[in-house]
């Protein structure tokens, strides 16, 4: 995807798959409110 140019943020967080999900469920808010805001997702390929 980043070779071709589209934005990726990419994060990792701890855990297997059950307590990954509400990890970054708990990120979510600030990530969309960022978006709203204008501010670019940056790139972390």
């Amino acid at each position: 995807m980043c070779d071709a140019g589209v934005t990726v943020d990419y994060r990792e967080v701890p855990g297997d798959h059950g307590p990954s999900v509400p990890n970054a469920a708990a990120e979510l808010p600030g990530w969309f409110d960022a978006r709203f805001a204008g501010e670019e997702a940056g790139l972390t390929c």
